[in-house]
C-alpha cells in the first residue's frame, strides 16, 4: 500500500464486516486503518501474524489533496464499521454543485461518513455560525473538530463554540426513530409541514365551502372547505374562514397580520357552528363505538388509578379543641379531597391534533380521569374546566354532579373537542389556572390540586416559564 496511514483502530471489526468487505466469511485478527489516499483500509491479519493482506478503498486523485488525516479531524469507530472525517471543502464537485457555495454561512463544513458495512459514503452539512469574534480558528479552512462518544455517537463543535451531536450507524438512528415514535405515540400518518406567505387576497364573507369527494388538498381559491392557505372558508392557515376544520393536508400558513384583517363575521359564523354543533351533541344518541375508541387506550391506567384511590389517606389536619393536629397514618378522611382538572381546548389544540395527536390524547386523559374516579365522590371532589383564546373558566363538568354514563362523558369529550375547533385564537393559561386555584381553595377539602394540562403554546403570546411558575405556584385564601 502507498497511501501513508495515520491512524489504527484500537479493536478489531466484527466477522461479518470482514465479510462484506472480502466477500468471503474469514476469521483473521483485524484493524481498521485510516490512510491519506484511501477512504477506507482493513488489514487483515495485523496485529498478530507475519503476513498481512490490505484490502482499501481509493479515493479519486483531486479529492485528497490538503485531507485532514488526523487530530481532531478523523475518527474511527470499529463498532460500526465507519471512518468519519471532518471536511472544509473537500468534497465531490457533484455534491457541491447541488448544495451551493461551499464557504456560505449557512455551512461551516461536511462530515464525511465511510460506512464499510454498507459499503457508502455519505456526507452530512455541519451548520455553520459565521466567523468566531474570539478565535482565529476559520473553519472554512479546517472545518469544525470531532471527537467519538462512548455509545459510538459522534460530536463536533466549531470556531464559535457550538456543539452537535450526530448519529451515523444504523443501529443508532433505528433507536432514535423507535423512541421518536413511542414519543410521538403513532406513526401511520405523515406529520403536516407548514409554509408561510403573504399577499393574500382580501376576504368576502366567511362560509364553509364545498366539500370535495375525492379528499384532494386545495390551497387557496376561495371554494374549498378543508383547505389550507386560503381565505373564507373552513380550514387551516388560511383567513378570514368561520372555523378550524382539518382535511389531513399540509397547511399553507398565512401570516398574523394578514389574519388579523377579519375577525367578526368570522366569528359570529363560528359561535353559530358551535351552538349547531352542541345541539347535535345533545340530542344524538351514545355511540357506543366512538367512546370504546378513547376507553380502549386508557382502560389500563384507569385500572391503576383506582388503585390508587383506594389507598387514599386523610392529609388535612384534625382541629382539637387545643389547635390543630396531624391524622394518624391510614385514618379515614373526615372531609372529602378538592381537583380540578384544566383542561387546553385551544385552537391549537385542534390545529396540531393532526401533526402529534394533542387533543386526541387530552381527551383521552380528560376519558380516564371520568371513569377512574367513578364511585370515589366521598373520597375525592372533582370537575373539569376548560381553557382557551375564548375564555379561563370553561365548565365541562360539575362537581355537584359528574358524568354517570358513558354518554354523558362522551359528551364532554365532543364539547371539548368542539370547542377547540371553533373558538377564537388566544391563551388564557395563567388566568385559568390562577382563578383556579383560587376558587377551589375557598371550598373545606383534606387537600385541595389543580391540575393544568396545555400544549404549551406559550411563547406566541409572550407568556415566560417563570410566569407559569408563578401562577402554579400561586395560593388564595
Amino acid at each position: 500500500m502507498t497511501s501513508p496511514v495515520v491512524g489504527v483502530s484500537s479493536v478489531p471489526l466484527h466477522k461479518s464486516v470482514i465479510q462484506a468487505v472480502t466477500g468471503e466469511s474469514i476469521q483473521s485478527p483485524n484493524r481498521l486503518l485510516v490512510s491519506t489516499c484511501n477512504y477506507a483500509d482493513v488489514a487483515l491479519g495485523f496485529p498478530e501474524l507475519s503476513e498481512v493482506d490490505i484490502y482499501s478503498s481509493p479515493r479519486e486523485a483531486e479529492n485528497h489533496k490538503d485531507l485532514p488525516s488526523n487530530g481532531p479531524y478523523v475518527v474511527l469507530v470499529p463498532n460500526t464499521a465507519q471512518i468519519v472525517r471532518s471536511l472544509p471543502g473537500h468534497v465531490p464537485p457533484k455534491l457541491l454543485s447541488q448544495d451551493g457555495a461551499m464557504h456560505e454561512k449557512s455551512v461551516s463544513g461536511y462530515l464525511e461518513i465511510t460506512d464499510l458495512v454498507r459499503q457508502k459514503l455519505r456526507y452530512l452539512k455541519v451548520p455553520g455560525t459565521g466567523p468566531s469574534p474570539y478565535s482565529m480558528w476559520n473553519t472554512s479552512a479546517t472545518g469544525p473538530m470531532i471527537s467519538r462518544l462512548s455509545n459510538d455517537g459522534i460530536v463536533s463543535v466549531d470556531s464559535r463554540g457550538r456543539v452537535q451531536i450526530w448519529e451515523t450507524s444504523q443501529a443508532l438512528l433505528d433507536s432514535s426513530l423507535q423512541g421518536w415514535t413511542k414519543l410521538i405515540g403513532r406513526d401511520d400518518q405523515d406529520l403536516q409541514i407548514t409554509y408561510e406567505r403573504d399577499g393574500v387576497k382580501e376576504c368576502d364573507a366567511p362560509k364553509h365551502g364545498k366539500v370535495d369527494p375525492t379528499g384532494s388538498p386545495h390551497v387557496g381559491g376561495n371554494t374549498w372547505a378543508g383547505g389550507s392557505g386560503g381565505r373564507d372558508t373552513a380550514g387551516l392557515g388560511g383567513v378570514g374562514g368561520p372555523y378550524r376544520l382539518d382535511g389531513g393536508h399540509d397547511v399553507h400558513q398565512v401570516s398574523q397580520q394578514v389574519k388579523d384583517q377579519i375577525r367578526q363575521a368570522a366569528r359570529e359564523m363560528g359561535e353559530k357552528a358551535f351552538r349547531e354543533r352542541l345541539k347535535q351533541i345533545q340530542m344524538s344518541e351514545f355511540d357506543a363505538e366512538i367512546y370504546d375508541s378513547f376507553y380502549s387506550q386508557v382502560k389500563r391506567h384507569i385500572q391503576s388509578m383506582r388503585v390508587v384511590l383506594d389507598s387514599l389517606q386523610a392529609k388535612g389536619k384534625e382541629r382539637q379543641r387545643r389547635g390543630e393536629k396531624e391524622p394518624e397514618p391510614g385514618s379515614p378522611q373526615q372531609k372529602p379531597k378538592r381537583l380540578r382538572l384544566l383542561v387546553d381546548v385551544s385552537g391549537s389544540m385542534y390545529r396540531f391534533n393532526g401533526h402529534d395527536y394533542r387533543l386526541q390524547r387530552e381527551m383521552e386523559a380528560v376519558c380516564m380521569v371520568l371513569e377512574a374516579f367513578l364511585g370515589y365522590e366521598e373520597k375525592l371532589k372533582f370537575d373539569v374546566y376548560g381553557h382557551s383564546g375564548e375564555g379561563f373558566n370553561i365548565k365541562l363538568t360539575s362537581a355537584e354532579e359528574p358524568p354517570k354514563n358513558n354518554k354523558q362523558r362522551l359528551q364532554v369529550l365532543q364539547t371539548m373537542h368542539a370547542h377547540s375547533q371553533f373558538c377564537l385564537s388566544g391563551d388564557f393559561t395563567l388566568r385559568a389556572t390562577r382563578h383556579a386555584i383560587e376558587e377551589i381553595s375557598k371550598e373545606e377539602a383534606d387537600e385541595h390540586f389543580v391540575i393544568v394540562l396545555s400544549d404549551a403554546n406559550l411563547d406566541r403570546y409572550g407568556i415566560s416559564p417563570s410566569s407559569f411558575a408563578e401562577a402554579l405556584s400561586s395560593k388564595r385564601t
